[in-house]
């Protein structure tokens, strides 16, 4: 549908947005370093509120298998809750609480910047039936994902700075 060169974090990308669903609007994008070369750096992307602008980016992260060999599919999802153009949660699904490295099915860990500044004020982990906060240790916030701890301090102003230039560059396209 439309590509464009963006830069993120000083990285140089084509961003491509494609319509998979023949609707005429733009659901899917892919980076890749170079136009026209396959990529495994794609995912989807939603209008929550219906007003022209993407607000919900789901990126693919790939297979990955539980500890009874089940496959699951690891996303990362990033969230504009407010609609301001700028990402203020995010949603980890390869989540490994019991220490064993396999991802634990069905448990999430949700990151939010409460208060729109751009850094984390609150991150806990969901699953349909409990709900854990996750705890900061001397500032930073631990996520035990199975493919490693991701620590996040509570005053990291960059956490969401490459996703909303990448929420924005996608914006922009939309209105071209």
């Amino acid at each position: 549908m439309k590509s464009k060169e963006i830069k993120i974090l000083d990285t140089a990308l084509i961003l491509e947005l494609m319509d998979r669903d023949g609707d005429g609007k733009a659901d899917e994008f892919a980076f890749s370093p170079k136009k026209g070369e396959n990529t495994p750096d794609f995912g989807f992307i939603f209008d929550l509120n219906n007003n022209g602008k993407i607000d919900y980016i789901v990126f693919n992260g790939g297979p990955l298998f539980t500890k009874d060999f089940k496959m699951i599919w690891m996303n990362y999802h990033w969230i504009d809750s407010n609609y301001d153009g700028k990402i203020d949660i995010m949603v980890y699904n390869n989540i490994n609480l019991d220490g064993d490295k396999f991802p634990d099915e069905g448990i999430t860990a949700w990151i939010y910047d409460l208060d729109f500044n751009g850094t984390i004020d609150k991150a806990e982990y969901l699953e349909k039936v409990f709900e854990k906060s996750i705890q900061k240790i001397d500032g930073v916030f631990v996520i035990k994902k199975s493919t490693g701890e991701t620590k996040i301090p509570e005053s990291e102003k960059d956490l969401f700075t490459g996703l909303n230039t990448m929420l924005s560059e996608i914006n922009s396209m939309l209105l071209q």
